[in-house]
């Protein structure tokens, strides 16, 4: 028996929680508490398989109804169209978690009593493909990369942080992690494409290191089609865990120059600049952004490769457009790292617009430290802190601040209550220049 049954028999994992309306399922009459039990004759271990099963035109749905009834549906419909079920859990299976004990995680440098979600590490392949999380490949068994490959689950985000064996398995606290260019070769081999990461350390995974890394990497391109390069992040909590240097101005400068060295012979051979560093890296090193036609169309743009470029020329093409009579003062608290950026939009917008204000405030980040500088890992606590004093009719704050389901902050403060406390409007806003410069023209207009 697959030792996926034996789980998934005696579990409410695929469970109905809600039917949409109009939808087939609302036809067959199903209803919240039936089980999906099996399609075509296949046991539904998770999201994939019904996802899979779901591209058919005829399907046979094998369901258990809550008192125990079990009832054969034959079904005729669109390949393309749902049945309309939700389930209570998502993956209709429960998450992979990661077994790894990795000395730059984030997750292990979190304070105690936050809300439970914050502290799941989650290292699932089928989240890297539905959602773009980043994986280890570590907790795969045999049968997990039979899937991906039947599947053709594509493409997957890994990361990597070193090929050396020797060196991973140092990285990431776990002997069985040294496989994973045979793990990636088994991937290319199959049709997978993958998008790589690489957390750098100083000293640890950086320098000769990572040019052996991606040299390896490298090997398996087009397959392995792009690589970000991203550095450790340090908070304050890390009592009883090992000592981490993090990246200075010259340090950082050394990782760019690899980077950009490397992506240039890989324009050259594929068109591609290939490896990429974040953000986070130039500004470290007091380097310039690159042009947007270095990026390649941003495939690291979830990995805070690009933020920043894309979102300046979104807003500098928005405010060459922008026309109108607009007056406003607007307060924007942001990060550390983004308040230079901020500064010069400012001095843009009040250029063309003058009567329009924007103030400026990079919020320091004393709940996770000061060696912390992204706008994604603000507080509410410390907006509140450095907003203090005048009063403010407007407040602009990133939306990846807050859990944006919810609305909530990472310190489990809704916007409704930062409103409150800050007695202003609030205007979360997300990473897209051009919708932050007319966010700003909607409050300032006149007449």
């Amino acid at each position: 028996m697959n030792p996926y049954e034996i789980d998934i028999v005696h579990s409410q994992l695929n469970t109905i929680r809600s039917v949409d309306r109009g939808s087939i399922g609302e036809e067959l009459e199903l209803e919240a508490g039936d089980r999906v039990i099996a399609i075509n004759d296949e046991r539904i271990l998770d999201v994939i398989d019904y996802r899979y099963q779901m591209k058919n035109e005829y399907i046979t749905l094998a369901v258990e109804k809550a008192n125990g009834e079990r009832i054969l549906f034959d079904i005729e419909k669109d390949p393309s169209e749902d049945l309309g079920l939700n389930f209570v859990t998502p993956l209709l299976d429960r998450q992979k978690t990661c077994s790894n004990r990795c000395v730059f995680c984030f997750i292990d440098q979190m304070p105690p009593n936050m809300r439970d979600s914050l502290y799941i590490k989650d290292d699932d392949s089928r989240l890297s493909f539905l959602q773009g999380n980043y994986i280890t490949l570590t907790n795969l068994r045999e049968a997990d990369f039979e899937r991906m490959i039947r599947y053709k689950l594509s493409p997957v985000n890994v990361s990597v942080h070193a090929t050396d064996p020797a060196l991973r398995v140092e990285l990431l606290k776990n002997p069985s992690t040294g496989k994973i260019m045979d793990h990636l070769r088994r991937l290319a081999e199959a049709g997978i494409v993958v998008n790589a990461q690489i957390v750098l350390v100083p000293g640890k995974n950086d320098g000769e290191a990572l040019k052996q890394t991606l040299r390896d990497l490298w090997s398996l391109w087009p397959q392995v089609c792009s690589v970000a390069l991203v550095p450790v992040g340090v908070t304050r909590f890390r009592e009883g865990l090992d000592p981490l240097p993090t990246f200075e101005k010259e340090s950082a400068a050394s990782v760019i120059q690899i980077a950009e060295s490397f992506g240039e012979g890989a324009y050259h051979k594929s068109g591609s600049h290939w490896v990429y560093a974040s953000d986070e890296f130039y500004l470290i090193a007091e380097k310039p952004l690159p042009e947007e036609a270095y990026y390649d169309g941003y495939p690291q743009y979830e990995n805070g490769v690009g933020l920043m470029r894309s979102f300046y020329d979104e807003f500098e093409q928005a405010l060459h457009d922008a026309a109108g009579n607009y007056r406003g003062k607007i307060t924007l608290a942001t990060g550390e790292y983004a308040a230079p950026m901020f500064r010069r939009i400012a001095e843009a917008i009040r250029e063309k617009f003058p009567d329009i204000e924007l103030e400026v405030v990079g919020i320091k980040n004393m709940f996770f430290g000061d060696t912390v500088k992204v706008a994604g890992l603000l507080t509410a606590e410390d907006v509140y802190a450095q907003l203090k004093g005048p009063n403010r009719d407007v407040i602009m704050l990133p939306m990846s601040m807050f859990r944006r389901d919810k609305m909530i902050t990472l310190d489990d403060q809704t916007a409704k209550e930062m409103e409150a406390v800050l007695n202003a409007r609030l205007l979360p806003v997300d990473n897209d220049g051009a919708k932050f410069l007319n966010t700003i023209l909607e409050v300032s207009a006149v007449g």
